[in-house]
């Protein structure tokens, strides 16, 4: 996939904002998120929604960038305005990260889990539980939600 140019997030040459988490260094704490658009950065955020936001805003100032963009999130995680309303789902398939953690919590194992989506590895689903992860690092009581139910 291609991380640096802002364009290409699936498989077309519209821009995309790729959203990565940077874990903490040796000092500690629980890391944080950045945004890149064109290879650079434009903005950071303790929570994924926090990054987002704050992404959102700087991008609606600049010449050309259109208002409804893909959103990458590293792996292999993309919100794109055209497929499922917006909402986070597996690149390349039509399966959101909320339908598939759900079937995750109420199967036995992994191999349960497959089995509702032979299209995916174990992989996949270890990237979608370590994105729920993250994202849900910076939720504190009295706090934001880091992840709304749509974005």
């Amino acid at each position: 996939m291609n991380d640096v140019s802002g364009t290409g997030a699936t498989g077309s040459d519209r821009p995309f904002l790729k959203l990565v988490f940077r874990a903490a260094g040796a000092a500690g704490g629980t890391g944080a998120w950045e945004a890149r658009a064109m290879g650079a950065p434009v903005a950071e955020g303790a929570t994924f929604e926090e990054c987002l936001r704050r992404a959102r805003r700087a991008l609606a100032s600049r010449a050309g960038w259109p208002e409804a963009f893909v959103v990458r999130i590293d792996p292999c995680l993309v919100m794109d305005p055209e497929v499922l309303g917006g909402r986070i789902h597996l690149e390349g398939t039509r399966i959101s990260l909320e339908h598939l953690l759900e079937t995750l919590a109420g199967a036995e194992s992994f191999a349960g889990a497959l089995e509702h989506f032979p299209i995916l590895c174990e992989e996949d689903l270890a990237d979608a539980l370590t994105f729920a992860a993250r994202a849900l690092g910076g939720l504190r009581a009295g706090g934001e939600t880091p992840m709304p139910q749509h974005l």
